[in-house]
């Protein structure tokens, strides 16, 4: 009841705020409704994927084969990527669709990614020694990069090199990609972060809690034990106690990286101006300084 009301109260005032910045002419009225892009094409992705998670879920994929729903995740992150590359292509001409499909694919992609990526990291702790599982967990985030990086170069050499004409089309598969790692990545490097300091895979936020080997979902630990939440194993923390001074390590560590980008970028922008291969390097890194932040403010 308390938190309904707090979120009608902050409708109320809300709204208005935005409807006002968005009718001001300039600068603050394109920035409004980027941030409603933004703001619509993420609740869109966590709608496919609260959609999907329940379906994994209705049809007990995790119970099928060892790592199904790890597996089927990963799958789904590919099909997702091709089908954005058909319509991207579909929509060459069109700058409107073209740009806005990429701009939602790319969280649609993104969500998936972390999803499978974030099960499949808690699963690697389970085959390494505690005192390793600092170093497994970054070794993981270092993986899913080369694993991005393959499938998106990998693309580009079989069939984006012979569609070089349509510079549209490029540009927006350019972002989505940019994009995809860097939300994912930070994800990872999130999570990881809390491993350094708590020593137990922490659990998901929000949405990523259901319904993937148990892990969040109170379903046994994934790996034949069906005693519930007694039989997670304790390198997964299903309910991750966090002390005082981690939580205020993490607020630190999200206000440290808040004035390094707040800084850097801008001069980091201006350094690469009229490079295309370093300006992509730094678009990449603004996406995960930004989602750094944001993930760490979330603990």
């Amino acid at each position: 009841a308390h938190s309904v009301a707090v979120g009608l109260i902050a409708a109320v005032v809300l709204m208005p705020i935005g409807l006002s910045m968005a009718l001001m002419p300039g600068l603050v009225q394109e920035l409004t409704l980027k941030m409603v892009d933004t703001f619509i094409s993420i609740f869109l992705a966590v709608l496919w994927f609260n959609c999907f998670t329940q379906f994994l879920v209705s049809f007990k994929i995790a119970q099928a084969f060892t790592l199904a729903a790890e597996i089927l995740s990963f799958g789904q992150i590919v099909i997702l990527y091709i089908i954005a590359n058909i319509v991207a292509y579909l929509w060459k001409d069109d700058d409107m669709r073209v740009t806005t499909f990429c701009s939602c694919s790319a969280h649609f992609i993104a969500f998936a990614g972390i999803a499978a990526t974030g099960q499949a990291q808690a699963a690697t702790m389970e085959y390494f020694p505690d005192l390793l599982d600092p170093i497994a967990v970054w070794a993981f985030v270092g993986l899913v990069g080369l694993f991005l990086f393959v499938m998106f170069v990998s693309n580009k050499v079989l069939w984006r090199n012979r569609c070089k004409e349509y510079d549209l089309m490029q540009e927006s598969i350019d972002e989505l990609e940019l994009d995809v790692v860097g939300l994912v990545i930070s994800f990872l490097a999130t999570q990881s972060m809390r491993v350094l300091i708590t020593g137990s895979y922490p659990e998901h936020f929000l949405l990523l809690q259901l319904g993937f080997g148990g892990h969040g979902g109170g379903g046994g630990n994934g790996h034949g034990d069906e005693s519930g939440e007694e039989g997670h194993s304790n390198k997964r923390g299903h309910h991750t106690h966090h002390e005082e001074w981690q939580r205020w390590f993490m607020f630190f560590y999200a206000l440290v990286l808040c004035i390094v980008t707040s800084l850097a970028m801008p001069r980091l922008n201006a350094l690469v101006r009229g490079n295309e291969t370093m300006s992509k390097f730094v678009h990449v890194t603004k996406v995960i300084l930004i989602m750094l932040i944001a993930w760490g403010f979330l603990l």
